[in-house]
């Protein structure tokens, strides 16, 4: 049986998997933060209630996961989480931090690393993933996903708390940021492992599971077991582009090897499809499974391009203005906010 399966067994549970897409992951937010907007509303709260009160699990991978330990492990709310996004995109993708080549990445990853770090000290809860404060939400679960470079057929999970089966590394929180992150365009892969142990090469978990979904459905049904009953699965997206697009192709064209560049390509297709597939495989269940994807606009701006983060901002903003957009997260709030939900058993749908 999974762990903390006999919990509170009869409680259903929220799930949230978050796209990687570097600077577009802005998007994401803006989205999370219509939602927690509106719980805020509709609960009346004096206060911007976060996301990890209201969801039991969050995993992403490259932005996604970078946002997925913002909102998971340091427990801040999505405007603190806007805030933040917004300096680290200025400072990461800034021309000052772009390096001479583009050998091991055309940015310097010393400087996401030094910014993570700085964000883990000001808030103050500890620099390791393993969350071994006393005040911890009772939903704050999270991970990321990274791709092994000598493994990459299955991505790493890098967690929030401990599990039974396959446990992860408890490494620092900037180690698991720059892990997922690390995609082979823009910083060089990073190595991770416990003292004592031999280290390993990771590489940006977007180039496996770009769209974490089933990482998210896969990881909660070994945490809570196949009894857990689930209120709804939110999976938000970076925006549709098909294939993913860079400043200059052709200056990374000369560097990378071409089985690598055809992978990148594919990345955006490939989380479409995964978000098809399962829109397809929960087309019966009413108010189940949300799928959340600025349709235009994305595909204009590439994936370093910071000093566009207001136009995709307007973007984000006229796709959450469509009417059946809206009433999709309207559905969302409704299910958050509610304290009781039949939901259907991780078992039936895993």
């Amino acid at each position: 049986m999974a762990e903390n399966a006999s919990l509170v067994v009869d409680q259903a549970i929220n799930l949230l998997a978050l796209d990687g897409g570097v600077i577009r992951g802005l998007s994401e937010l803006l989205i999370l933060n219509k939602i927690m907007r509106r719980v805020q509303h509709d609960q009346k709260l004096p206060k911007l209630p976060r996301p990890c009160e209201y969801f039991y699990l969050i995993g992403g991978t490259s932005t996604g996961g970078l946002i997925a330990l913002m909102l998971g492990r340091l427990r801040i709310t999505t405007k603190e989480a806007l805030e933040t996004y917004n300096v680290l995109a200025s400072d990461i993708f800034s021309k000052e931090n772009k390096k001479w080549g583009v050998q091991d990445g055309t940015f310097k990853a010393s400087t996401l690393e030094r910014k993570v770090q700085e964000i883990v000290t000001k808030k103050g809860l500890g620099e390791f993933m393993l969350d071994s404060s006393t005040d911890i939400p009772k939903n704050a679960k999270a991970f990321v996903c990274a791709m092994p470079a000598r493994n990459m057929a299955h991505p790493r999970r890098f967690r929030t708390y401990t599990i039974r089966s396959n446990p992860s590394t408890n490494c620092r929180i900037w180690e698991a940021a720059r892990a997922t992150t690390a995609a082979p365009t823009f910083f060089k892969r990073i190595e991770i492992g416990e003292e004592g142990q031999a280290k390993e090469e990771f590489f940006d978990g977007g180039l496996r599971c770009n769209n974490p979904v089933d990482e998210v459905l896969n990881e909660a049904r070994d945490i809570f077991g196949n009894n857990r009953r689930v209120n709804c699965v939110v999976s938000i997206g970076t925006g549709h582009t098909g294939i993913i697009r860079l400043a200059r192709p052709d200056a990374f064209q000369k560097v990378l090897p071409t089985k690598l560049i055809e992978v990148l390509k594919k990345i955006a297709t490939d989380c479409e499809e995964k978000a098809n597939a399962l829109s397809a495989r929960f087309k019966d269940l009413e108010k189940f499974y949300y799928r959340f994807n600025i349709v235009h606009g994305a595909e204009s701006i590439s994936l370093e391009e910071w000093e566009k983060m207001g136009e995709l901002t307007e973007h984000t903003n006229a796709y959450m203005s469509d009417v059946s957009v809206s009433k999709a997260l309207d559905e969302v709030v409704e299910i958050l906010c509610k304290s009781e939900s039949p939901g259907l058993t991780l078992g039936s749908i895993c």
